[in-house]
C-alpha cells in the first residue's frame, strides 16, 4: 500500500522493532510540556528525561554501537524536547563515545564509563574556550605531565582559556567531562588530547580545583551553561584518553606522527554528532510542517476562503513538506557509510570527514528556513499558542555554530571543491566553483572571496541533498508512493531554483524567463499534490503527545478554549 511505502521511506534503514521501541520511549508522559518550571526545574527535568531515555534504550555503549538506532533516537529527542537532544549529544557521543573510542584500557576510564553507562553521572564536553575563536584547534588549557606522579596537572593559564560554553552549571548533578587540553611533556607541546575528568562528584559538588561559573540564563536552547577553569587539578595517567600514544622511559610516543593527525583522531567522535544533527533537522522539520499543515488545512479567511487556496500559502508549505522528505532521505543515507577524510585549512572537520560537515550545515540551514516558513504562514497563533516552533528554532540556531560553525564549514568545503571537483555537479555548482577558482588563482585571498566560496559550497550541498531525495524516491518499489515522492522531489527542485534565483541569475546559469517557468511548474506541482497532504504527513507517524495539543489540531479554536463557548 502507498501509505505503508511512505512510512517505510520515512523510517529508512531503521527496523520496525527499533521504531516501536523509540516510539514507546518518547511517547511517554515524562516528555509532556512543562512550561511552569523555573530554570533550575527545567535543568532537573532535562536530566530526568535523559535518565528515562538511558533506561529505555539500554547501555550507552550499545546505543553508540548501533548507528541507525542512535541517529533515529536523536531525531525523536529533538522533536520531543530540544534540550534533551542537546543533553544526549553531550552524554553519548561527545563524552561516553570519546572515552570508549580512545580508551587506553585503564581502571580510571573503566570507572568513568561505568558511571556514564548507568547515568550515575551525566557526560559533558569541554572543548571550546571563552576568549579565542577556533580554540578547538589549539586550546589554551594545558595538561602538564608531572614526572613525580606519572600523571598530569590540568590548568587554565589565563581567563581566555576558560572552557565555555559547557553544560555543568546545575548543582546536584554529577558530571564527567571529556576535557580537551594541550599535553605538555618536559616543556614541549605534544598535541591536543582529551582527558576523563570528574567536574562534579556523585553528590553534585564541584571537584576541588575546578571552577564552575554559571552563565546567565539563556533565552535560546535551554542548558545549564557555565564556564569551567582548572587550578592545577591532578589527573592520573590512566585518565589520559591517549589512544595509541604513550609516555614511558623513552619519552613521548605518538604513532600518528603529527599534531593535525592527532587532533583529528581526538575529535573523531564528531561523526555521530553530525549524523545526529541531520537526523534532528529532518525530525523537527517533519514536526513543524505537520503542525503547520494541520493548522492551515481547515482554516478559512473571514470571507470563507480556505487558506490552502492561496497560492503563497500552498507553495510555501508544500515546499517545506518537500524539505522534510529531502532531509529524511539524507538522514537515511548514513547507513551507507561516511566520507573519507581530506586535508582542511580553517577547521579540523575536513581532517575527520569530507562529507558529513557540509551535510550538517545544509541540513541546519534547510530546516531553519522550513521552520521559519511554517511559523510565518501560520501567523500569530504559531507564536502565541505553541512553544514548539520557538524551541525548534532555538535548537537550529544553536547548532548553526555547534558541531562546527556553518560558515567555516562552507569555506572548508569550497577549498575541497577546488582540490577535487565532485562528480555530477549541477550547472550552478560548476559555475560557482569555476568563478571561485579564477578568483583564488588571481590573488589567493580567500578572505576577499568569502561570498564566492560560500556560493560554491552551498550549491554543492544543495545538489547533494536534492540528489539524495530524488534517488531514494526513484528507488521506492510501490508505484503510488514512488509517484508521490518523485513529484515531491521535482517540486522541491523548482522551489530550490526560486530560493537560489539570485545566484542563478548572477552567474548566468538561468535567465529571468527560465526562473519564471520554474515558478509556473512549481505551482502546477503544488496544485497536483495539495489533496495528498494528509497521507504525506501521516507517514511521519508523529504521536499526538509530540505535537502541540492545541496548535497541532485541526480544530484550533475549540482546542484553544477547551470546547464550545459556554
Amino acid at each position: 500500500m502507498t501509505a505503508d511505502a511512505l512510512a517505510d521511506f520515512v523510517r529508512g534503514p531503521l527496523d520496525a522493532e527499533s521504531q516501536a521501541l523509540l516510539r514507546r520511549t518518547f511517547d511517554d508522559e515524562v516528555l509532556d510540556p512543562r512550561p511552569d518550571l523555573t530554570a533550575a526545574g527545567r535543568h532537573a527535568l532535562t536530566h530526568r528525561r535523559l535518565r528515562h531515555v538511558n533506561t529505555a534504550l539500554g547501555p550507552g555503549s550499545a546505543l553508540l554501537g548501533d548507528r541507525v538506532r542512535l541517529d533515529a533516537a536523536f531525531g525523536w529527542a529533538a522533536v520531543a524536547d530540544p534540550a534533551l537532544f542537546h543533553a544526549m549529544v553531550l552524554h553519548y557521543p561527545l563524552c561516553l563515545g570519546v572515552l570508549l573510542d580512545l580508551d587506553p584500557g585503564t581502571p580510571e576510564v573503566a570507572g568513568a564509563v561505568a558511571a556514564l553507562e548507568k547515568l550515575e553521572a551525566a557526560g559533558v564536553l569541554l572543548l571550546t574556550e571563552a576568549g579565542v575563536s577556533g580554540s578547538h584547534l589549539d586550546p589554551g588549557t594545558e595538561a602538564v605531565h608531572d614526572p613525580a606522579t606519572g600523571g598530569f596537572v590540568l590548568r587554565t593559564p589565563r581567563p581566555e582559556a576558560a572552557k565555555f560554553p559547557t553544560a555543568t552549571g546545575a548543582p546536584g548533578v554529577a558530571r564527567i567531562a571529556a576535557v580537551y587540553a594541550r599535553v605538555i611533556v618536559a616543556g614541549a607541546d605534544r598535541g591536543v588530547f582529551p582527558f576523563a575528568v570528574t567536574v562534579r562528584g556523585a553528590d553534585g559538588r564541584v571537584t576541588p580545583g575546578v571552577g564552575v561559573t554559571p552563565a546567565a540564563e539563556a533565552a535560546g536552547l535551554p542548558a545549564d551553561y557555565a564556564a569551567v577553569t582548572f587550578d592545577d587539578v591532578p589527573v592520573p595517567y590512566g585518565a589520559w584518553l591517549r589512544g595509541s600514544a604513550r609516555l614511558d622511559g623513552g619519552g613521548f610516543h605518538d604513532p600518528l606522527g603529527s599534531r593535525p593527525a592527532r587532533l583529528a583522531r581526538s575529535l573523531a567522535m564528531a561523526r555521530p554528532v553530525w549524523r545526529g544533527i541531520v537526523s534532528a533537522c529532518a525530525a523537527v522539520t517533519r514536526a513543524a510542517v505537520t503542525m503547520a499543515l494541520a493548522h492551515t488545512r481547515h482554516r478559512r479567511t473571514a470571507g470563507g476562503t480556505p487558506l490552502m487556496d492561496f497560492r503563497r500559502q500552498r507553495r510555501d508549505l508544500l515546499a517545506a513538506l518537500a524539505d522534510a522528505y529531502a532531509l529524511t532521505a539524507l538522514a537515511g543515507s548514513f547507513a551507507e557509510g561516511d566520507g573519507a577524510a581530506v586535508t582542511g585549512a580553517l577547521t579540523p572537520w575536513a581532517l575527520i570527514d569530507a562529507r558529513l560537515p557540509a551535510l550538517k550545515a545544509v541540513a541546519v540551514s534547510t530546516a531553519a528556513a522550513a521552520v521559519d516558513v511554517c511559523r510565518a504562514r501560520c501567523g500569530a497563533p504559531a507564536n502565541a499558542a505553541t512553544g514548539r516552533y520557538t524551541g525548534y528554532r532555538a535548537l537550529l540556531d544553536a547548532y548553526t555554530s555547534a558541531g562546527g560553525d556553518n560558515l567555516l564549514i562552507w569555506l572548508d568545503t569550497a577549498r575541497a571543491l577546488l582540490d577535487a571537483p565532485p562528480p555530477g555537479a549541477s550547472a550552478l555548482e560548476a559555475r560557482a566553483r569555476e568563478e571561485l577558482a579564477v578568483a583564488i588563482a588571481r590573488d589567493g585571498d580567500w578572505n576577499a572571496h568569502v561570498h564566492l566560496a560560500e556560493r560554491a559550497a552551498l550549491a554543492h550541498a544543495d545538489r547533494v541533498l536534492q540528489d539524495a531525495f530524488a534517488e531514494r524516491a526513484a528507488a521506492v518499489a510501490e508505484p503510488g508512493a514512488r509517484d508521490l515522492l518523485t513529484r515531491l522531489a521535482a517540486l522541491r527542485g523548482h522551489a530550490l531554483t526560486l530560493r537560489r534565483s539570485g545566484d542563478l541569475l548572477e552567474t548566468a546559469v538561468l535567465s529571468p524567463s527560465a526562473i519564471g517557468r520554474s515558478r509556473v511548474a512549481l505551482d502546477a506541482l503544488c496544485d497536483g499534490l495539495a489533496d495528498r497532504v494528509p497521507e504525506l504527513t501521516a507517514a511521519f507517524g508523529l504521536p499526538a503527545r509530540l505535537l502541540d495539543p492545541v496548535f497541532g489540531t485541526p480544530d484550533f479554536a475549540r482546542a484553544l478554549i477547551g470546547g464550545e463557548v459556554p
